[in-house]
């Protein structure tokens, strides 16, 4: 099964809510926590062209910040969207994707 990543900060409301439609729907997700890995921000940022949290992807797919999550499920979008681009898909690989190993955390 694919993956469902979301950049969050641990305090912010939106990435709150975000992790709580997730959370109802029983999705995993994999959290990047900007707060435990601060230099994932750039990565963030060259990925999504977005500065903002929640930063949200299916996959590889950039779906958006907070308020398109919320459009989405609103739209009833967001179950299609989950189906085509994280169930039955290969966890994605992009580096920009992955939390830092140790050893890249201690350096």
């Amino acid at each position: 099964m694919g993956r469902i990543t979301i950049f969050s900060l641990n305090q912010c409301p939106h990435c709150i809510r975000v992790k709580a439609i997730f959370n109802s729907l029983n999705w995993e997700y994999y959290n990047i926590s900007l707060d435990e890995y601060p230099e994932k921000k750039d990565d963030m940022l060259k990925i999504s062209d977005r500065l903002t949290v929640p930063q949200v992807f299916f996959g590889e797919q950039h779906l958006g910040g907070a308020s398109d999550i919320l459009n989405l499920e609103k739209d009833g979008k967001l179950l299609h969207m989950y189906k085509k681009l994280v169930l039955g898909q290969s966890i994605p690989t992009t580096p920009e994707l992955q939390k830092p190993s140790n050893k890249e955390k201690q350096n």
